[in-house]
């Protein structure tokens, strides 16, 4: 989970918690690059505009690594433009803030349930 907005931050990681989801929070691109690197994590949730490294560089850069693993899109950028940029740069789903957190919450079991429905059983 990557925003800059620290309280965004802690409410998504909050709410993922209770659905006993473990959540590495980063507060920008570059430390979320980092932390992705080292602990690999099931899904990654990004804000688009942070300091250092935007959402879409820091998708790209996941992309050259790893082509699985799903990526959320969470931003207040909501022209179509934008959504189509996110998409392109290797997301999964692109969600537009203010957003309902439990929307939020089902797409992410949406997206991990697909993941771990292509890796087949056992991976």
């Amino acid at each position: 989970l990557v925003d800059d907005d620290d309280t965004l931050r802690l409410l998504v990681k909050s709410r993922l918690e209770k659905d006993q989801s473990i959540v590495i929070a980063a507060a920008d691109g570059e430390e979320a690059l980092a932390k992705f690197k080292e602990n690999r994590p099931d899904i990654v949730i990004s804000d688009v505009f942070m300091p250092k490294m935007d959402g879409f560089e820091l998708c790209r850069q996941i992309r050259k690594t790893d082509s699985t693993v799903p990526i959320v899109m969470l931003t207040s950028m909501n022209d179509v433009k934008d959504r189509i940029k996110g998409l392109d740069a290797g997301a999964d789903d692109y969600i537009v803030k203010p957003f309902a957190p439990k929307e939020l919450e089902a797409r992410v079991r949406s997206l991990l349930r697909r993941s771990e429905a292509d890796r087949g059983p056992g991976a």
